[in-house]
């Protein structure tokens, strides 16, 4: 008898793409118990008023995340596909995880910057520039390409209109394209999997 590899779920994106939102959404229905991001931990220290919120959490989400490769334990990490999200997927690979990708993305920058900047006005993170959110989406982009060669499975999503569209799958070296009309800001992502 073979063991189940444990899995790693990704759900990352730029910068207001809708990977939280997909997250509160769709993940219950994965049967997940430990849902890591950082930026709802530390949204839990700034309630608390506690110094250091943005430290204390990544230092908080670091020890999760680190625990649960080391337990062989199911988990999802929510974050964009940062140089440390590069690392914790080498870690969990390494450990012997399946590693499970959900991308967002939006095809117009300006929908992100807007959707970024309407939340930091409602208390939850900090107003942006269109610079950044473009800098944002090519390290993104930049990062995918390393990290492509030990995704074992990913969903494409463009959440650009009002309904996020499933553009591609991809699973174990088969790469499906499931629409006619693909957004320019997936090209590198799928031409990272072919």
């Amino acid at each position: 008898m073979t063991a189940t590899k444990p899995i790693m779920y990704v759900i990352s994106g730029e910068n207001g793409a809708g990977k939280s939102t997909f997250r509160d959404l769709y993940l219950v229905n994965f049967g997940i118990a430990v849902h890591i991001e950082t930026d709802m931990l530390e949204r839990k220290y700034e309630i608390c008023e506690i110094p250091a919120a943005k430290q204390k959490a990544e230092e908080e989400a670091d020890t999760l995340i680190h625990h649960c490769i080391k337990n062989r334990i199911d988990f999802s990490l929510t974050s964009p596909l940062s140089a440390q999200t590069l690392d914790y997927i080498h870690q969990a690979k390494r450990n012997g995880f399946q590693i499970a990708m959900i991308y967002i993305g939006i095809n117009d920058v300006t929908v992100n910057l807007l959707r970024i900047n309407l939340r930091a006005e409602q208390g939850e993170g900090n107003r942006t520039t269109i610079e950044e959110v473009e800098q944002s989406r090519q390290q993104g982009a930049e990062n995918f390409q390393r990290v492509a060669p030990l995704i074992d499975s990913l969903v494409l999503l463009d959440n650009s209109s009002l309904t996020a569209i499933v553009i591609a799958k991809y699973h174990e070296g088969n790469l499906k394209i499931l629409t006619k009309r693909i957004p320019q800001w997936t090209q590198p992502y799928i031409q990272a999997l072919s």
